[in-house]
């Protein structure tokens, strides 16, 4: 297995890992390309959530589909969803296209990765060093 991160990067308690996304045809037959720290959730089903920021213009996310999500207090946010490829995991890169993963996208301020993204790696957290690795 090879190592994709092995690293002490807590904020707050909470694992954070820097991503590179391309999300391909948001913008006509363009693609996107995502760099964002994202919190590690193992609480989060989906893929990825990303803030709508992502988007050059409101208009292009409004296209997208929407979905339903569960929040763990059991409230129900709408969000829009689609698909994009993890390019890079801090400096460890995948072979293009990249890992496939769901993106959310939503009004919020951060970046999220959930157990669908952490699905395809082992993913091992010391909570007491504050250190996780990932490896595939």
């Amino acid at each position: 297995m090879a190592t994709v991160v092995d690293k002490k990067n807590y904020d707050n308690g909470h694992a954070v890992i820097y991503v590179t996304i391309t999300i391909p045809k948001l913008l006509k037959n363009h693609q996107i390309q995502v760099d964002i720290n994202c919190v590690i959730d193992t609480g989060f089903d989906s893929g990825i959530l990303l803030p709508d920021t992502v988007a050059p213009n409101r208009e292009i996310i409004d296209k997208l589909p929407q979905t339903v999500l569960r929040l763990a207090d059991e409230s129900e946010i709408t969000a829009f969803v689609c698909v994009g490829y993890i390019q890079k995991i801090d400096n460890h890169p995948f072979t293009n296209p990249g890992k496939p993963v769901t993106v959310i996208i939503y009004r919020q301020a951060g970046g999220l990765v959930g157990m669908d993204t952490l699905k395809h790696f082992s993913v091992t957290f010391d909570g007491f060093s504050q250190r996780f690795t990932i490896t595939e």
